[in-house]
Order: C-alpha cells, then structure tokens, then sequence
C-alpha cells in the first residue's frame, strides 16, 4: 500500500497510522479503492460488504507490521500486533473505554460532561507478552 500512496497528511507523520487513516478516508476496507485491474472479481464481488458506511470510533487493523495506537480526528487507529512471533512473545492491545458521562475534556471524573468523543475516553495499552 505505501507504494501505491499518493497523498500525504502532515497531521500524520508516522506511516503505519497514516496508511491506517487511508482506510478511513476511503470509506473502505480494501486499502486501495478503487482496486486494481488486475484483482480478484471476488473482491469486485464483496465490495458493498467492505464499505464503512460511519466513522469509526476504534480501528482497529491487525498486521505484520510494527504494533501502534493513534488518535487522529478522534479515531482511534490501533495495530495490536501478534501474540506471537514464531518462537518468541509478541503483543497484544488492552483497551479500556469509560462511558462517556464518566469524563469532561480535561479527563476529569465529573457527573454530566459535554459532548466527548469517545477517542477522549478510550485507553489503549500495548503490552509485550
């Protein structure tokens, strides 16, 4: 995909997120939209199944590539990683969401808050096994 990657965001500098924010932008689950000509006519025939129809509040897109945690528009994009990595430990993500009435902007602990996205009240931690 970074091949294929015609637009840079200077909002995101690191290229695992940006490519993850791609995805978000096209509005589509396939990386690259439209698709080659050369695809597979499977993909031609699921593409309505790969729309995102809405924002996501979490993304989270499992690869090979090096695990990461971004919060960008208030879209939590996530990489958990694997759990393992043939011999050794890999990673994995622990995600804690509060309800949003639980925090202000400030991430205080407040009865009533005002409108919070719930990038604001998304933990993510990535732990090594």
């Amino acid at each position: 995909m970074v091949k294929q990657e015609v637009t840079r965001l200077p909002a995101l500098t690191d290229r695992l997120p940006r490519l993850a924010w791609h995805l978000v932008e096209q509005r589509h689950l396939y990386p690259l939209s439209p698709p080659p000509r050369d695809c597979p006519a499977i993909l031609a025939s699921h593409d309505a199944s790969l729309r995102i129809h809405t924002t996501p509040d979490i993304l989270i897109v499992p690869s090979q590539l090096r695990h990461f945690v971004r919060v960008h528009e208030n879209v939590v994009l996530l990489n958990p990683g694997y759990s393992s990595m043939r011999v050794a430990g890999g990673t994995f993500a622990k995600i804690n969401v509060l309800p949003p009435s639980a925090v202000d902007s400030a991430g205080d602990m407040v009865d009533t808050a005002p409108k919070i996205f719930p990038a604001d009240c998304t933990s993510v931690e990535i732990v090594r096994i």
